[in-house]
């Protein structure tokens, strides 16, 4: 996707201009997706990725990390309905 690609971009960059760096991510089961062609129109299936394995997935199963959401979400009028917005 999109910030993916940002982010390896970007690393790239730190290790081209030799700066120490590390970059961090998060593991979606099903973070990507396939796309086919069918019927003339694309149609997107979820891409279990992490069943193929991989060289960068290093498994510690005793390191963990909580990871903290702040704000809260208002449900506020709009248009005879309602929509949300984070505060």
């Amino acid at each position: 996707g999109g910030r993916t690609r940002l982010a390896a971009c970007f690393l790239d960059s730190l290790a081209t201009l030799d700066y120490t760096a590390r970059g961090y991510g998060l593991r979606y089961a099903f973070g990507l997706f396939e796309q086919r062609i069918e019927n003339k129109e694309q149609v997107e299936y979820p891409d279990a990725w992490l069943e193929q394995g991989g060289v960068w997935l290093i498994e510690r199963p005793m390191v963990r990390y909580d990871v903290q959401f702040y704000g809260k979400v208002l449900y506020v009028p709009k248009d005879g309905g309602s929509t949300t917005l984070w505060q």
